[in-house]
């Protein structure tokens, strides 16, 4: 499956102790979303740098599809009761959530063992021309160092939120924490530059995530 035509919802929360001992707590409000129409299919995983932000990743043909199954109260209510009833995370301490249509395939970074996640948010009087002009650089750069290391080591798909055109996400699947380090070591100096020009035109966060796929 490879199409970039869909829209990812991306959420954050804090996950609980419950979860976190036992992931298959899930399980089953996973299984009633995993029911809605038009949904391809749910990631989750915890961040690889504190262990406790949990990340749900879910695939939609559209941003009207999920808001539609969101407005079928039957459903919904049920899906969120099953939420709050496994305990997996906690309700207060919930993220923004986001809708990305990536420019390239996302399932080849979802379904990696590490997905790494970079939010850049422009700054004030900042267009988006501006951090699309230094991702397709950067993207480029990469491609030719890279092209002796295999077909997708380091390289990255990226999208506008829907809800905030001020804010992109920028996505990149690795085969392991340990080669994702090793790639930041050994290209210090290609990665200092792009942060520093991404730094020029807005503020980012970056973290890495051991996805899951959900089967029903």
């Amino acid at each position: 499956m490879g199409n970039p035509d869909v829209y990812i919802e991306i959420a954050h929360f804090e996950s609980t102790r419950a979860y976190r001992d036992d992931p298959s707590i899930i399980q089953t409000p996973l299984e009633m979303i995993g029911k809605a129409k038009n949904l391809y299919g749910i990631w989750t995983g915890l961040q690889v740098e504190d262990q406790q932000t949990l990340y749900m990743a879910v695939v939609w043909k559209s941003v009207e599809d999920h808001y539609a199954y969101m407005a079928d109260k039957e459903l919904w209510n049920a899906a969120y009761q099953a939420y709050l009833s496994s305990a997996f995370f906690d309700i207060t301490a919930c993220g923004g959530l986001l809708h990305i249509q990536f420019n390239t395939d996302p399932y080849v970074h979802l379904n990696k063992p590490v997905t790494e996640f970079m939010r850049m948010e422009l700054m004030a009087g900042r267009q988006s021309e501006a951090i699309e002009g230094i991702l397709r650089q950067e993207l480029a750069e990469r491609e030719a160092l890279l092209k002796e290391q295999g077909p997708s080591r380091g390289l990255f798909t990226w999208g506008c939120a829907w809800e905030f055109p001020e804010m992109f996400v920028i996505m990149t699947g690795w085969d392991s924490v340990e080669d994702s380090e090793a790639f930041r070591e050994q290209y210090a100096a290609q990665l200092e530059k792009f942060a520093a020009s991404l730094k020029a035109v807005g503020d980012c966060t970056v973290a890495r995530y051991q996805f899951t796929k959900f089967e029903s």
